[in-house]
């Protein structure tokens, strides 16, 4: 609904209600309505531009509601108020007629709340949207509208209402005066202020009103005078009135900075009001309100009432005074306009300047006050309750530790209490000290706004937790500032000093800078003095935290502006808070506390602790420590860091502090280097040592991070700062090192404890510390040695120390490690560094190569000009500190070698420094045990620095060098102390070596034959090669020399008594040798001098006849080896220098010596050597006439195989090297060996392949072991085209077949009981087989089979491969067993056999009983084949396929008279009994008997048997296995019975056989159809009669005439007739039964 419509509404209910009492009302109303009438506008904007012009235009239109409001009649005044309220909101009411409007909203102020409540509503839109209407009167009667709602007989919700838009209103007031400056011009300005009696300014309209209404807000509260402008009762209370100023002054300050009539008010009537209010009253409210006033003045018109705020701080800070007699209330109050303050130091930086930083006091007159020292006077009140209330701090003499009852809450908590169920509230506590759960108040005081009266709960600690929170905050927001100008002056570096005298300088800066700098200065002594009383105090861990950080602050500040005073107080407290750690005897406090009697009370406490103890105890300070120890170390630290290039000799206080904290942690020194706390490394502690402090793993390594980082921080050091620091701890060092042993407490005291008449003593438990510290600092120091000063201090400081001999030994020692450690770091930075940006790098590098060398040369110097000292310890100490010496030289050589260029005579004199100490170990009255150890490390580090020289500047040096550098490896390899130099040594030949043939390469005319005569005609002995060496001026000459002296030398050292330096010796000698013969200048030189030396030629074989040390037999093996690894290099370079036979000659002399000695080691060696010098034989021009193939197999032959050796693994290995040399042996000697020679080598093959040990790890089942594969090699070289050799090849192969049966069974039985032990017992199963693969491979050539029959090789072959098929051997894992593939080669082989037996048949040339023996072995292969395993086998197609090759053979040559008539009998009747298919029953086996053989009258028995008596018997049928051969057995008798008139042997021995089996199987088939009537005979016999009676047929059919076969089937007649009933019942059977029938007819 639109205003109009809603006016209209209420307009038409105004007339309604008006129309029979009030007419003039009804009769206005309906004017106005129809004023409204007249619109016809349908918009908002319409709607407004209606109200605002025509509506507001029309003087009469709010008549009725004017009206309606004086009547008092609630209805009435109702719709009135609602209809005005509306037309304020629409700018609708007449202008000329808003006195009226007010006037009938007061008359309507007595009727319901409702009508209230909306007046109010309408009284700040009223004056809003009339602002420049409402003025002089009009403000005053809107604001008594507001009073008079707010009168006590008001309902409390509109009083309070009422009360608010009086607020809102006088703050309105003043924003219309905010408007009106923007806009007025002076000519308007026509209301006239006096101030005093001479003077008044004009201001305008708004202002004036402002002014007025501020003065008579000030009069209401000033009871003396009474209101001018606002001439009506305000019935608010004081309270309200003092907030009604503040209000103005919280939105409106900037007003006062503008107006001097509303700056004069407040100068004149406030402030003095508030003073003396805030003085006299006793109402907490009223005084909170006021102080709310205060601290807002205080905050925003400093400036403005200089004076006035003055005093009003000089007030609050009486008010904290004992002299004031305030209550703690207000002292609480005080404080906590002062806490506002602190919060920002614009206000603290603000009220300094205004009062304490004045400079012109001097000229102040007579009678002229001066500005008080605010800050000064409020430090001292704190300072001074803070000191009167000590005793709810629970003061003690050092740091208490963590209170777990206190809660760790966060630091913004002012007027909380965090209990620890997490309620909010107050909590006094019965725990002394200040804590944040129990010193805060849930709401501040200057927020307890509606109390009358103090809250009676209030923490009694609460305003010293108020004093701590606000030096925190001073201090906090004094860091900030001084950082602010720190930026603001980059140049200030560490510190904020400026040079005034600078023209450019800014001024402000400069004013900044001084302020802040007095400030402090000022006010430091009673800020420390009060934390050192809180530091002291029972604190929670948050509280603590902040006003240690707090201090850093303090300390900080002070650094960067250069306050000495403050800075060392601060550092000095932070470093007694650290290591004090022990309580006076008496209690916790005393009286007067300040800082001269804290550091009193600590010094005597501890003098007090120390005297207690048992004079006759060693006495060690405690070492408690606890986490706020910590803190305030990490605090200290800190501020080392960031202020540490100005401390200068206040590094004493610090380095004391770190060297206490290291004795906490660390304990004791031991006599070894105390590591660096920094380092982060614990030494185990002394069991006479109290206990170490009880600090978590955590605070530990926070401690030794921000040492570390303290450490980091020397690095950017300048020169003049490093020197302070440096210096420092040099001054420290020599205290501890001076002062007495503290094996005792009646010893010299200084330094065992902390503290020593107030001031810090260094400590001595540790007297280490300060050495490690300098050795830190000077790796920390960025390009230390760019500064002469600082280095030359540290070099003669640690040489001054190490070479003092009234140190500790482990002191001297410590201090030249140290050094070490300083001249690595500089070094590292010297060389490594990249200088090219300084622009003066090589200066830098030449400074470091010259004064990193000469201070080492320092130290031995001065060693080795006193005099050598009587006391064994000291001589060891000092033989030590050689050792040191020589260890850094070898370390910055390997580092940085490549730029010592001009300085190795210095080098070299340090090298020799060890043999001055050497001739001790010879003198028994001083050499000991400790001191040969020390001078074999001193021999061990020159040897070191050598080796480094050889290995990395060996081509520096000049020619005549060498000889000297080959010398003196010789000194070294002939010393005692270490071994491993001497072993080592040997090795560096080798560099010398490569050396000279890096020279000789470069050299014109070297490997000339002219020198190589002359140097052989020069040198004839040792003496001549020394002379040549040392004096020869011609290089070739020289380099020539050279070789053979290094080679000589090497000789002269393999002769030495210890066996690892003799080895090494010949080893160096061949390598050299391998690798740089061609180089060498004659061979026959180096034979005349050198090598009977090293090989020892002449050696006396007797000596060798019983085994040699295997340390002798060691140097032999590698004699042997260098030996003949040079043979085969240099063969050819001996043929042309004409010293072949004689290197060859003496070589096969030596090995035919050392084989015959039967060491498996060396000749293993031996052979191994001897294949290479084969293979280098057979591809190296010799001469043809040396005859040297035959004495290399000569020599080869002579070994003999023994067994004696199995239990050593080595022999074996010997065995596979002797018949790896056989392969390149034949190559060269083939042509020269007899039958006899291949026999024997035969002979030896077979003694290897028989080898009854399988190496570890090795099994032969699959795969032939190493030296059986080699003996299959070699055997295969032996074949050739000669028969002899064929046949001896054959049979030898024979021989390895049989392997795997009869060899294995013979060795396990040798063994005996210790055949269990064994389980490396060969099968041979691997090398059989790979036998019968090369075996096939030769009876599958054209051989001449007749002359092998006759050498008697084929009899022996069939021999040794019947015996795999007896046994039916499986051999190897392969696709067919060992016998099968011995039956196969048994058949191929019988095959060519019989071909020759046929040729001979007539000649007769082979004897028959050879033939015989043959035959036999034939016919019992058959026998096998047929015996075979039974049916289900894998073999059975090969045993079928074998069988009938075989039986072709033998019956195709029957006829032969080679073929022995038993034994083809045996044939035939092994095939009878293989042709039964089922197990003989009980009546059969009655008839045959107990063996199943041909007896006569067996077959008549069968055919007349008596069916009628005898039944037979039911027995199941037990088939025999493999039926498929027993069919072909029973096929091939049926074969061999049928033939022509003329009947065969076969056939005439067969024929019995076969009626035989005819008829066993038709009785039994006549019997059990007997017994089955009917029921069906099982498929086998039905098989079986079929196949006989075919089988019958056939015979008949083939030999038709012959009489035998006649009569026997008439035997067969009764028989066959009785089977006729039951042949039906077979299919098939009646008729194939019919047809013999016909047959026989």
């Amino acid at each position: 609904m639109t205003t109009i419509n809603q006016l209209t509404s209420e307009l038409t209910n105004l007339i309604s209600e008006s129309r029979r009492r009030n007419p003039e009302i009804k009769q206005a109303s309906e004017k106005s309505l129809s004023l409204l009438k007249t619109y016809h506008g349908s918009t908002p904007q319409a709607e407004a531009e209606f109200l605002a012009t025509a509506v507001a235009h029309s003087a009469e239109f709010i008549t009725p509601f004017v009206a309606s409001c004086h009547t008092r009649n609630t209805k009435y005044s109702a719709i009135a108020v609602q209809c005005l309220n509306r037309l304020v909101s629409a700018k609708g009411l007449p202008v000329e007629r808003l006195g009226e409007v007010l006037d009938a909203l007061i008359e309507a102020t007595h009727l319901a709340i409702e009508i209230q409540l909306k007046i109010l509503q309408s009284l700040p839109s009223l004056f809003q949207n009339y602002s420049n209407e409402i003025k002089d009167q009009l403000v005053a009667k809107i604001l008594q509208l507001c009073a008079i709602l707010q009168s006590s007989n008001k309902v409390p919700v509109v009083a309070s209402t009422a009360g608010a838009t009086f607020l809102q209103l006088v703050i309105m007031v003043f924003e219309k005066v905010k408007l009106e400056d923007t806009s007025i011009s002076e000519s308007e300005k026509c209301y006239a202020v006096q101030f005093d009696s001479d003077e008044s300014i004009s201001v305008g309209p708004k202002a004036y009103d402002a002014y007025r209404v501020l003065l008579d807000l000030v009069h209401l509260l000033d009871k003396t005078r009474k209101p001018v402008f606002l001439q009506f009762p305000i019935q608010a209370s004081e309270n309200f009135r003092f907030e009604l100023i503040e209000n103005i002054l919280i939105n409106q300050s900037q007003l006062f900075l503008k107006h001097k009539e509303l700056a004069h008010v407040l100068r004149i009537e406030i402030v003095p009001l508030l003073l003396r209010v805030f003085s006299s009253s006793k109402n907490f409210g009223v005084v909170v309100r006021i102080s709310r006033v205060l601290l807002l003045l205080l905050k925003t018109l400093l400036t403005l009432l200089t004076v006035e705020c003055e005093i009003v701080l000089s007030l609050l800070v009486f008010a904290l005074t004992k002299e004031s007699a305030s209550p703690e209330w207000k002292k609480i109050l005080s404080l906590e306009v002062f806490h506002g303050i602190m919060l920002n130091f614009d206000f603290i930086k603000g009220i300094f300047e205004k009062y304490d930083n004045k400079t012109h006091e001097a000229d102040a007159g007579e009678g002229i006050t001066l500005p008080k020292k605010i800050w000064s006077d409020y430090f001292s009140a704190v300072d001074t309750y803070v000191h009167s209330h000590r005793e709810l701090l629970h003061v003690r003499t050092v740091l208490q530790p963590s209170s777990d009852a206190f809660d760790e809450t966060g630091p913004n908590t002012l007027g909380k209490t965090i209990r620890p169920n997490g309620a909010q509230g107050t909590n006094h506590g019965t725990d002394a000290g200040i804590s944040i759960q129990a010193s805060t108040v849930k709401v501040a005081y200057l927020d307890l706004l509606d109390k009358s009266d103090p809250p009676p709960t209030t923490p009694p600690t609460y305003a010293l937790y108020l004093i701590l929170v606000s030096l925190n905050a001073f201090l906090e927001g004094t860091m900030n500032h001084v950082h602010e100008l720190s930026a603001r002056y980059p140049k200030a570096g560490h510190s904020l000093v400026f040079d005034f005298s600078q023209a450019t300088l800014d001024e402000k800066l400069r004013l900044d800078v001084t302020c802040v700098s007095h400030l402090l200065k000022h006010n430091h002594e009673k800020v420390i003095s009060m934390y050192l009383v809180f530091m002291y105090s029972t604190l929670d861990n948050v509280l603590f935290r902040s006003l240690v950080r707090s201090m850093q602050k303090l300390c900080h500040s002070s650094g960067l502006l250069d306050l000495e005073s403050p800075r060392n107080s601060l550092l000095e407290l932070l470093a007694k808070a650290t290591i004090n750690n022990e309580i006076a005897e008496g209690g916790p406090t005393d009286s007067g506390y300040s800082i001269s009697s804290i550091v009193g009370t600590i010094s005597s406490t501890i003098a007090n602790t120390y005297l207690t103890h048992d004079l006759h105890v060693p006495y060690y300070h405690s070492r408690e420590l606890h986490t706020r120890n910590v803190t305030c170390f990490k605090a200290l630290v800190n501020l080392a860091i960031s202020l540490g290039p100005k401390l200068q000799s206040q590094w004493k206080t610090i380095l004391i502090t770190l060297q206490w904290t290291d004795y906490y942690i660390q304990g004791i020194s031991t006599d070894d280097a105390s590591p660096s706390f920094a380092k982060g490394e614990l030494t185990s502690s002394n069991n006479a040592l109290p206990p170490p402090p009880k600090l978590n793993k955590t605070e530990i390594m926070a401690m030794q991070k921000i040492v570390s980082l303290l450490h980091d921080s020397f690095r950017e050091y300048d020169n003049v700062a490093f020197f302070d620091l440096a210096k420092a701890i040099c001054e420290l060092s020599d205290v501890v090192l001076q002062s007495g042993r503290f094996s005792s407490p009646t010893d010299d005291t200084t330094g065992k404890n902390p503290f020593s008449d107030g001031r810090l003593d260094p400590c001595v438990y540790n007297r280490k510390y300060y050495i490690n510290q300098l050795r830190d600092i000077s790796e920390s120091k960025k390009f230390l040695i760019e500064s002469d000063k600082n280095w030359n201090f540290i070099v003669n400081y640690f040489i001054k120390l190490g070479t003092d001999r009234r140190l500790s030994d482990d002191i001297r020692i410590l201090v030249v490690n140290s050094f070490d450690a300083v001249l690595n770091h500089i070094t590292e930075e010297g060389f490594t560094v990249d200088h090219s940006n300084d622009g003066d790098g090589p200066n830098v590098i030449a400074e470091t190569e010259r004064k990193s060398l000469t201070p080492l040369m320092g130290f031995i110097e001065q060693l080795l000009a006193m005099d050598i000292p009587e006391e064994l310890l000291v001589l060891n100490t000092e033989v030590e500190i050689i050792l040191n010496v020589l260890n850094t030289l070898q370390s910055l050589l390997d580092r940085h070698g490549i730029f010592y260029k001009n300085s190795w005579d210095v080098v070299f004199k340090i090298l020799n420094s060890p043999f001055k100490f050497s001739r001790f170990s010879e003198d028994d009255a001083i050499a000991d045990a400790t001191l040969k150890e020390k001078i074999r490390l001193l021999i061990v580090s020159a040897f070191d620095t050598m080796k480094l020289i050889m290995d990395e500047f060996l081509f520096s040096l000049s020619s005549y060098q060498v000889k000297i550098l080959i010398d003196c490896l010789y000194n070294f390899s002939e010393q005692q102390f270490e071994l491993n130099i001497s072993f080592s040594s040997i090795s560096y030949f080798w560099s010398i070596s490569d050396y000279l043939r890096g020279v000789v390469t470069k050299l014109k005319s070297y490997s000339t034959v002219e020198l190589r005569k002359k140097l052989e005609e020069a040198i004839k002995k040792d003496k001549d090669l020394t002379d040549v060496v040392t004096n020869s001026d011609n290089p070739n000459t020289l380099y020539s020399a050279l070789w053979v002296y290094l080679l000589y030398i090497l000789a002269q050292i393999s002769v030495d008594n210890r066996s690892q330096v003799r080895n090494g010796s010949i080893q160096t000698f061949f390598r050299i040798i391998d690798s740089h013969g061609k180089y060498f200048p004659s061979w026959k030189v180096i034979y005349d001098t050198v090598l009977p030396r090293i090989f020892q030629l002449e050696i006396q074989i007797e000596a060798l006849k019983s085994p040699p040390k295997p340390e002798q037999l060691e140097s032999l093996d590698l004699v042997l080896q260098g030996y003949i690894s040079m043979l085969t290099v240099y063969l050819s370079v001996f043929v042309q220098e004409g010293v072949y036979l004689e290197y060859w000659g003496g070589l096969l002399d030596y090995l035919e010596k050392l084989v015959l000695t039967n060491w498996i080691e060396s000749n293993i060696v031996i052979f191994d050597g001897f294949n290479k010098i084969l293979e280098c034989f057979g591809v190296t021009p010799h001469p043809e006439t040396s005859g040297l193939e035959k004495r290399f197999f000569q020599f080869w032959s002579q070994f003999s195989v023994s067994y004696n050796n199995i239990l050593n693994k080595s022999y074996q290995v010997l065995l596979v090297a002797f018949m790896k040399s056989f392969a390149p042996l034949h190559e060269i000697s083939e042509a020269y060996l007899t039958a006899e020679e291949i026999g024997n080598v035969l002979g030896v093959f077979n003694s290897c392949a028989r080898y009854p040990i399988l190496p570890d790890m090795v099994s032969d089942s699959t795969r032939c072991t190493e030296l059986q594969s080699l003996v299959m090699a070699n055997i295969r070289l032996l074949v050739s085209d000669d028969v002899i050799a064929q046949s001896l090849v054959i049979q030898q192969l024979g021989t390895l077949i049989v392997l795997p049966l009869s060899t294995r069974a013979r060795i396990v039985k040798k063994l005996g009981d210790k055949a269990s032990s064994f389980n490396r017992i060969p099968t041979f199963a691997a090398i059989s087989h790979q036998s019968v693969n090369m075996l096939k491979e030769q009876l599958s050539k054209d051989l001449p089979m007749k002359t092998l029959v006759l050498d008697g090789c084929v009899s022996k072959l069939f021999k040794l491969l019947i015996e795999p098929a007896r046994i039916q051997a499986k051999g190897a894992l392969t696709d067919n067993d060992l016998w099968e593939e011995c039956v196969t080669m048994v058949i191929e082989l019988s095959a060519k056999i019989v071909s020759t037996f046929r040729e001979d048949d007539t000649v007769n040339s082979i004897p028959l009983d050879l033939k015989h023996e043959l035959w036999t072995i034939i016919m019992e292969t058959l026998m096998l084949c047929v015996s075979a395993p039974g049916e289900g086998s894998s073999n059975d197609e090969f045993i079928i396929e074998s069988y009938t090759q075989l039986r072709n053979l033998v019956i195709i040559n029957s006829e032969l008279q080679s073929i022995p008539d038993e034994s083809l009998t045996n044939v035939v009747h092994l095939i009878w009994e293989t042709s039964f298919f089922y197990s003989m029953n009980e009546v059969e086996s009655q008839i045959y008997g107990s063996e199943t053989t041909l007896i006569e009258g067996n077959t008549h028995t069968l055919v007349t048997f008596d069916f009628e008596n005898n039944y037979g018997s039911t027995s199941p049928l037990k088939l025999f296995p493999n039926i498929a051969l027993r069919r072909a057995c029973l096929e091939d008798l049926t074969n061999f019975t049928s033939g022509t008139d003329d009947i065969s042997k076969v056939a005439n021995i067969s024929l019995p056989y076969f009626f035989n089996r005819a008829g066993f199987a038709l009785r039994r088939f006549v019997s059990d159809e007997l017994l089955l009537n009917r029921l069906p005979l099982p498929k086998i016999q039905q098989v079986e009669f079929l196949s006989i009676l075919h089988g019958l047929k056939v015979v008949l059919q083939t030999s038709p005439r012959n009489s035998r076969v006649a009569k026997d089937f008439m035997v067969l007649s009764p028989i066959l007739l009785k089977c006729l009933p039951y042949a039906g019942r077979i299919p098939g059977g009646l008729k194939e039964l019919e047809g013999l029938f016909k047959e026989i007819i």
